[in-house]
């Protein structure tokens, strides 16, 4: 079936609300709520009333992660229970970007965050005592002390003037975006980019698709804030021996949903004249381990472009 953009988005509003009721206003709401809209479009069945499809859907969707939450937690206080509190299992790891100043913590977090991080000081960042005091799943106790831990980080490197590394982006941002390459390229190699129409209000969405000709997957992504934008930074396996990246300017709403402004693609800086599987090899914690001889070899070679 085929909707008109304000459809679509009237259609995305009222899935997110449902899912929003059900589960809170997480991160899974978004998923709940996209996953929901795809099923939707992609459904070849005669749906009368999509209203009423997707808040069924999205009740079954959501029903489901509740399940499994509940089961994350029994699992999670049956451990709090079976292990002795001298064991050291029972302390699980604590970070050194915690341990900062509490009024810079206020400064930098939402209020929301703010008052997770103080109940989890309170038991010393331990996931597991967390879980069991405010009795959530531990999936839930990790999921949002990971988050605190990225939102910490990103505002700590906002503020020393970082601004070309993912580890600018908050937690929402961080995971809309990975969110939002899996979609993609789901959508191109399923021909569906009308699948997309959310994140692609702004652009062209002919013009888009071509952009993604004769590629096999994505192999790396950054991110660069630049001109008052973020841009998107995509290398991809091509077809062809030479890499493909793609420029996406992107914009964040208040909720960290993520807008394409722009499309375009970028010439690579270097070409080296090997595989992708050979490259990653070199590859250490986003750092080419390459000696400076061999630097030199790659940049002199006639096989490589610049």
């Amino acid at each position: 079936m085929t909707y008109t953009e304000k459809e679509y988005n009237d259609l995305y509003k009222y899935s997110l609300n449902i899912a929003s009721k059900y589960v809170g206003y997480k991160d899974c709401a978004y998923d709940i709520a996209q996953n929901s809209l795809l099923s939707l479009i992609s459904s070849k069945a005669e749906i009368k009333s999509p209203f009423s499809w997707i808040r069924t859907t999205v009740r079954r969707e959501a029903t489901r992660y509740l399940e499994n939450e509940k089961k994350s937690l029994d699992i999670a206080n049956k451990k709090v229970h079976d292990i002795p509190p001298s064991s050291a299992a029972y302390e699980d790891e604590t970070d050194k970007i915690f341990d900062i100043d509490l009024m810079k913590v206020y400064r930098l977090l939402s209020k929301e965050d703010f008052a997770i991080f103080k109940k989890m000081k309170a038991v010393n960042f331990s996931s597991l005592k967390y879980s069991a005091k405010h009795k959530i799943s531990l999936n839930t106790a990790n999921s949002q002390k990971k988050r605190i831990k990225r939102n910490i980080q990103s505002s700590l490197l906002w503020e020393n003037g970082w601004r070309s590394s993912d580890q600018i982006l908050n937690y929402a941002q961080h995971n809309n975006i990975v969110r939002f390459i899996k979609q993609l390229l789901v959508s191109l190699s399923e021909n569906r980019v009308a699948d997309l129409k959310n994140y692609l209000e702004k652009v062209d969405k002919i013009e888009f698709q071509n952009l993604f000709k004769d590629i096999e997957s994505c192999i790396e992504w950054y991110v660069i804030y630049m001109d008052n934008s973020y841009k998107l930074m995509l290398v991809f396996t091509p077809i062809n021996p030479i890499p493909k990246v793609v420029e996406l300017t992107i914009d964040f709403n208040h909720t960290n949903y993520l807008k394409v402004i722009e499309a375009k693609e970028k010439k690579p800086y270097i070409v080296i004249n090997t595989t992708a599987e050979e490259v990653r090899k070199h590859k250490e914690k986003g750092k080419l381990t390459l000696s400076g001889d061999q630097i030199v070899s790659i940049l002199t070679n006639k096989q490589t472009s610049i």
